[in-house]
This record gives structure tokens, sequence and C-alpha cells, in this order.
């Protein structure tokens, strides 16, 4: 093998094993880089094979100038020409690229020791964070496509766990087809959503259609396994049940036990009743009913009574506090049931025509107290304090005549 193309071997074998020292070619600092890839490569052919002699040594500095460049096209030809196998070639320009954003991405995502049906503020559909995921991940892959072509990116070993967190347990190679996927769809939808002429409901409809066609192309890459746990991350159906985790303290078994009936429960529900969020929270309450019995036997009939607690749309303030206080879901129906018995009293007050006014706002002013005092008896002084803030204004409102 003559001098040159055993550099190229041993340089190979050197940045395939300190594939960082290779990300510094674009470094801003170029002199401790330089030195770095060098030394590297120096290393390699004292311990890797026999030196060459004479004339034939190289010029480490001009090997350096040969392959350097900001230029990640230029650099690209520039590792070809001088024998770099294709794959590793992608595994730097990879390196490169994803050092711009995979920052970003990862400062957008919840941490990833986070169970993925634990949390709902997240990159997850439909929330800011994943739209923002979007417009960063179709940058990258854009500027990704544009320098690798169609086999544009399969993770490496840093970024494959945050993909795997937000689609599930798949392969490198599955991973890039899905991102592919998606930002083909995103791109069309994109293309809907700038199409000024087009009125609100048609638009939707459209979006509508193509979260359909994008679903059915994944249908088609992924197992039916694969694609039930990419949808536990990605269906809106699942935002919607990760609110109840939070609340119900859900298991993952749990959380996917409960998922498909949720989803039924879903499809029952019209375009017209899901746009309204006071007509779909009550009609997905009242949805459950219906599979009382499925759900029981997911949870316990024990566990039954706390899940009707988080999902009830009535119990919302009450839900929002024992979260905030990390007390538990039994607190919220107790001051649920407080709430509707002293409103239920106020009314009947106000309704009774033999009492005079002044009678009126005497018992009035009595129920609330008394109501005051039950919440106490639930509720510490922050808690009571907490509740009059978020929720609690019933307490002032059943004062009034």
């Amino acid at each position: 093998m003559n001098s040159h193309r055993s550099i190229i071997v041993l340089l190979l074998l050197s940045l395939a094993a300190n594939m960082l020292l290779c990300l510094s070619l674009v470094s801003k600092n170029a002199d401790a880089t330089k030195a770095g890839f060098l030394n590297a490569a120096t290393r390699s052919d004292n311990h890797s094979a026999p030196k060459a002699t004479g004339s034939t040594q190289p010029n480490r500095n001009t090997l350096w100038t040969t392959l350097s460049s900001s230029n990640l096209t230029v650099l690209m030809e520039n590792l070809r020409t001088a024998g770099f196998a294709p794959e590793l070639i992608r595994s730097i320009i990879r390196e490169i690229v994803q050092e711009k954003y995979m920052p970003r991405l990862l400062g957008l995502g919840a941490a990833r020791e986070t169970p993925y049906w634990k949390t709902s503020d997240t990159y997850f559909v439909g929330s800011r964070r994943e739209q923002e995921h979007r417009q960063i991940e179709l940058a990258m892959s854009k500027e990704l496509q544009s320098l690798l072509g169609t086999d544009y990116f399969i993770p490496d070993a840093d970024s494959l766990s945050f993909y795997q967190y937000c689609y599930g347990e798949l392969p490198p190679q599955k991973i890039a087809k899905v991102i592919s996927i998606k930002n083909d769809y995103m791109q069309m939808q994109q293309a809907v959503y700038r199409n000024e002429t087009a009125n609100k409901n048609a638009r939707n409809e459209r979006i509508k259609i193509l979260d359909q066609e994008m679903h059915r192309d994944l249908e088609k890459l992924l197992t039916p396994d694969e694609l039930f746990d990419y949808d536990l991350r990605t269906n809106p159906t699942s935002n919607q049940l990760r609110e109840a985790s939070v609340l119900l303290g859900l298991q993952e078994n749990e959380f996917r036990g409960l998922f498909p009936i949720h989803q039924a429960i879903e499809a029952e529900l019209s375009d017209s009743i899901k746009a309204d969020y006071t007509a779909s929270a009550n009609a997905r309450f009242a949805a459950i009913q219906k599979y009382e019995a499925q759900i029981k036997s997911v949870l316990g009939a024990e566990r039954f009574s706390d899940y009707l607690q988080a999902n009830n749309p009535e119990a919302i303030p009450e839900n929002n506090l024992v979260r905030r206080l990390g007390l538990p879901l039994s607190t919220a129906a107790q001051l649920v049931e407080t709430r509707k018995n002293y409103s239920e009293r106020a009314q009947l007050i106000r309704n009774n025509n033999q009492l005079t006014p002044r009678q009126k706002l005497d018992q009035l002013t009595s129920n609330a107290s008394v109501a005051a005092q039950s919440i106490s008896a639930h509720l510490d002084d922050r808690g009571v304090r907490a509740y009059s803030a978020h929720g609690g204004s019933w307490l002032e409102s059943i004062a009034q005549p």
C-alpha cells in the first residue's frame, strides 16, 4: 500500500474513534482543533501501521489545510477525494448539522427521564413546543437532505434516545423514515396554512385529511405494535389522557390499557362537538359511562371513582387545585361536593318567597360562612388561599341575594 493510501486508512480509523475531533474541522477554535485532529492522526500512524519513510511522510499542516472547510459541501468533497468511506462522511456531516439544531430540540422536550405517559407539557402533538419542534426539525432535515440526499438522516447514538422518546423504540432506519414522512406532510400543511384564499373551515378540513394520509403512510412503514407506541406519544388523544395521568398517577400499563378506550371515545365524537371545548368535555364524560366495564378492567373498581373525578369537566378548578398542592383526588371530590351542596342551599334560599329580603340575606350569609368552614376542614390556610384565588369564587357568589 502506498503512503498516501496508508495515511487515508489511518485517518479513517482515527476519525471513526474520535468523531468529536472531526466535528471541529469547522470549529471556531481552529488552532486547538487542528492540533487535536492532527495528533489523532499521528497517534493512529504511530500505533496502527508502519510509518512511511523519507519524502513519503505527509506534511500534517498540508493535510489539515486540504481537508478543512467551513463549507460543508466542500468539506464533503475533500473527504470523498481523500478516500473516506461514504458512511463516515455522512456521520461527520450529520454531527456537524445536528450540532446546530439538537440543543434547541432538546431544550423544547421534556427531560427524558420523565416517562412519556406522565406529562403533557412537552413536544407532544398540539402543544406550542411541538409546533416549534416541528419547525426546527424541518429546517435541520432540509439542510441534511440537501447535503446527503434521500438517505439523509439516520440518528446517531446521541440523538437516537431523543427520537425514541418522541416516537417509540424504533430502530434508527425507521426513525429516519418516520421523520422523512412527517416532514413531507409538514411542508404540505404549511402550504395549506399559507393559502390565504381558503377559509378556516376548508383549511382545517385539508389539514385533517393530510393527517389521515400521513397516518396511513406510517401504517405501511410500522408494525402494529410500533404504530401503537408511536400513537401513544403523538396522538391528540394521548395528551388528554396524560392530563388524567398526572392526577391519577397512572402506571405505564394503565396508560397503555386506557389509550385504546379513549381512542374509541374520540371516534364517537363529531367534529362539531370537538370544536366546542365544553360540549366535547361533557360528551367525553358521558361516554365514559358506556365504557365503565372496560375501564374498570384496567384500573379496578376502587380506582374507577378517581378516574371519574379526574375526567369530570365540572371538577376542573378543584382538580387543578389538588394537582398544584399535591393533594389526593379525594380532596377534590370533597370540595366539589361541598360546592354543589352549599350552592344548592343558596339557590333554595333565594327561591323561598316566604322569606323577607333581610331574612334571605341573613341566611345566605350564614350559609356562606358554614361553607367556608367546611372548605377549611379539607384544606389548610395555604390551600384555602389558593382555592379562593383559583376556583373558589363561588364562596362569595353564594352570599349574594
